[in-house]
């Protein structure tokens, strides 16, 4: 059963009431998260059977994400405004209001000291992730910011916007550092060891480029691999 905003619980019936978006994984793969479409953050405990706790106001119409922290002891919500929550009771850690542009996507960094958000002024925001101080605004994106993926030693960041631009960024510097990998279709993700990051791309390819040079390397298809 699924109780909102305090409502009495109600039988489910096979179709949720509401639609979700925002999903999110503990790293133990033990809680889900997930935004409903009734701008509530729903939370998972699947070693304690199906019912999820109402975590709150989500605050994010249908642009909510959620992310764990490495540690699993918060939960960082973006939308209109960006929270962060204590995974186990749902108290509000901090919150740090938005302008009429909302949180599209939301990281933390390997080691949960620090979260990024993207959004829809295109700016790439850096928080300090235990009081939610800003720290930086990474520019350089013209369109939606939808994706943001950390490299596993937090020094490198991937970013994708809607218009189809991927960036690869060094954060040694408040400012950053940006290269340009090109247009591709979606998406943004380092591999575990931070050698490559992937995208996939408008010809039906998944492109692979060099995370220390940008330079791409190799685009898989269903049939091919090909060396760049």
């Amino acid at each position: 059963m699924i109780s909102f905003g305090g409502a009495k619980p109600t039988p489910e019936i096979g179709v949720p009431p509401f639609a979700f978006g925002g999903v999110a994984v503990s790293r133990d793969g033990k809680r889900i998260s997930a935004v409903s479409s009734a701008e509530r953050l729903l939370v998972w405990n699947l070693e304690e059977g199906s019912a999820a706790v109402d975590f709150g106001d989500a605050d994010a119409g249908v642009y909510g994400a959620s992310v764990f922290s490495p540690d699993g002891k918060r939960i960082a919500l973006a939308g209109h405004t960006v929270k962060m929550l204590d995974a186990q009771t749902g108290a509000e850690v901090w919150s740090r209001p938005r302008d009429s542009y909302a949180s599209l996507c939301v990281a933390f960094s390997p080691d949960g000291k620090v979260l990024a958000t993207g959004g829809q002024d295109a700016g790439i925001r850096i928080w300090k992730a235990d009081t939610g101080d800003e720290l930086a605004i990474l520019r350089g994106h013209a369109s939606y910011v939808d994706g943001l993926s950390f490299s596993p030693d937090g020094k490198q960041m991937a970013s994708w916007s809607r218009d189809g631009q991927l960036f690869l960024w060094g954060l040694a510097t408040p400012a950053g550092t940006r290269v340009d990998l090109g247009i591709t279709k979606g998406g943004a993700a380092f591999s575990p060891d931070g050698r490559w990051i992937v995208s996939g791309e408008a010809r039906k390819t998944v492109g692979w480029w060099d995370a220390k040079t940008g330079k791409k390397v190799r685009e898989l298809s269903m049939t091919t691999q090909t060396e760049k």
